[in-house]
């Protein structure tokens, strides 16, 4: 305090307390520390806070992220071929093959036979001759052919069905997979030799006027 205000208070004696003095009295204690500064010198709306890291080590029960499916690949139409000389084994596989895509639920389309095709083993005759037609026939051996078409075969099933199938074949039989296409459909009609020679000659006759 200066002196002007002492002597001011010398005068103003007839008061209880001065308000200098009183002013005095509180000057040595901080207020300002328990006073709220009201956000003064903070930015909002310019600092994105990213969120914390959640504590791994937390009692509870883990949740694993939401692993998203894919959409199951499929083959497109598809021809299971059993081939073989015994007609019997021949058939018998093909209804095992249709009967365990049944069971595995997979769609069958349809179950058809190819023509018979005959390989034919010929010999020398006592006539030396490189003509086939001359030689005499020893032995002729049926192909049979049995078909089963499946669609929308499964990529993960595949490879099951196929290993149990390999490992069932019958001795004599031959079992393939190919995609079906256009050249299947006209194996399924039989040729006609007689017809086809026909129109060879027509067309030779026609040639020569």
């Amino acid at each position: 305090m200066s002196a002007r205000n002492i002597f001011k208070c010398i005068l103003n004696s007839q008061k209880a307390v001065c308000r200098n003095c009183t002013a005095s009295t509180f000057v040595t204690q901080r207020h300002y520390r328990n006073r709220p500064s009201h956000n003064i010198g903070r930015t909002h709306g310019l600092v994105v806070h990213d969120k914390a890291p959640e504590d791994k080590k937390k009692v509870g029960i883990w949740k694993p992220d939401e692993v998203k499916s894919t959409d199951p690949t499929n083959f497109n139409t598809l021809n299971f071929v059993v081939s073989g000389y015994d007609l019997v084994l021949v058939e018998n596989f093909a209804t095992y093959i249709h009967r365990l895509l049944i069971k595995h639920k997979q769609n069958v389309t349809q179950t058809y036979a190819i023509p018979t095709s005959n390989t034919v083993i010929k010999k020398m005759g006592q006539v030396n001759s490189a003509n086939v037609e001359q030689m005499d026939t020893d032995i002729a051996l049926p192909n049979h052919k049995r078909v089963v078409q499946v669609k929308d075969l499964p990529s993960v099933l595949s490879p099951i069905l196929l290993q149990q199938l390999m490992h069932s074949v019958p001795q004599s039989v031959s079992f393939t997979v190919k995609e079906y296409t256009q050249e299947d459909l006209e194996m399924r009609f039989m040729e006609r030799v007689g017809l086809a020679r026909d129109k060879e000659e027509l067309q030779a006759l026609l040639d020569s006027r």
